[in-house]
């Protein structure tokens, strides 16, 4: 349309660059949305009735302009459009396709792409028709999840546990173990999940046998309140190994990433108690997996569990602190 206009305006006072750049903000404003090539004559508002100019088609601040030359401004880039989709769908069968953006709710653009498109059975989708755009933007998004077969973790996924002492291994780290509810003496570890640079595809999965320990017999609405918290190490070389079991602080680069919410209500039938090994207090556990998965390349999570000899398996809800 510059070019158009520097041509047209070429001898006239409103041929100046600022006049120019004002007639091309009204046109992609209003003019270009509209154009949909069936009137003899169209108009550009960029100016005030005091600006005239008949010999050029400016009246009272209005360039007219012929159908011929406002075509002129599409031509191109219609032509360049309809070429791409050509080369871009080849020997596919398409059925469908979607004009989005400023531009994809031109006229003149969709009575041209339908001339080229839709004797081949390709439906031109617009954004102004919301169920037709509906049904675009699902058939896209299904094939984009499909199309992608894995991605790569971009940090080490894990828990925070205790894990039993062991004289042998853990010596070193004696003075940060603690005694649980079992009167076993622990350290507490950062658990790994999901090592850095793992490729995750469609079928992956990893579980995590875990334990929920109560003082006193809980009730299915305490039950109901579960929270499992998965950490990311985003720090330089290797997870830490142990942690500190009282401070409650974690090193530089151990970031929370997200939690598992889950009602474990269903496990009632399920608790079991025990009795502190040192003090003899009674105290009551559940056994649990917690499964990890991929589903349309999206981490989902799971519960399983086993009442009466039978496996239960449960929902769960992730619930992101950071970007995964």
């Amino acid at each position: 349309m510059q070019d158009i206009l520097q041509i047209k305006l070429k001898h006239s006072n409103f041929g100046d660059p600022v006049m120019i750049a004002a007639m091309i903000r009204q046109f992609e404003q209003k003019t270009k949305r509209a154009f949909h090539g069936n009137q003899a004559s169209y108009t550009i508002h960029f100016g005030f009735p005091r600006d005239n100019d008949r010999n050029h088609g400016i009246i009272k601040g209005k360039l007219s302009l012929t159908r011929e030359e406002v075509e002129a401004a599409y031509t191109k880039v219609t032509s360049s459009i309809t070429t791409s989709c050509k080369e871009f769908f080849g020997d596919r069968t398409v059925q469908h396709l979607l004009l989005v953006g400023g531009f994809g709710e031109s006229p003149y653009l969709k009575s041209q792409m339908r001339r080229v498109f839709e004797h081949q059975g390709i439906q031109i989708v617009t954004v102004d028709e919301p169920a037709k755009k509906a049904a675009a933007d699902g058939a896209v998004i299904w094939y984009l999840t499909h199309l992608v077969e894995g991605r790569a973790a971009r940090f080490t996924f894990g828990l925070i546990g205790g894990v039993r002492y062991d004289k042998q291994r853990h010596r070193a780290y004696e003075s940060k173990t603690f005694i649980n509810e079992a009167g076993e003496k622990r350290i507490r570890r950062f658990i790994v999940l999901i090592p850095k640079d793992t490729i995750l595809t469609a079928d992956w999965k990893v579980s995590r046998s875990s334990r929920a320990v109560y003082n006193s017999l809980p009730t299915a609405a305490r039950l109901g309140k579960f929270e499992e918290v998965v950490y990311t190490w985003q720090g330089k070389g290797a997870p830490p190994y142990v942690l500190d079991p009282d401070d409650g602080k974690f090193p530089p680069g151990l970031i929370e990433s997200f939690r598992i919410d889950a009602n474990l209500s269903s496990l009632c039938n399920s608790v079991t108690s025990q009795s502190n090994k040192v003090s003899g207090k009674p105290y009551w556990m559940v056994d649990y997996e917690v499964d990890l998965l991929l589903r349309h390349m999206r981490l989902v999570a799971r519960l399983r569990w086993v009442e009466k000899g039978i496996e239960r398996i449960g929902p769960a809800t992730i619930i992101p602190s950071t970007k995964l």
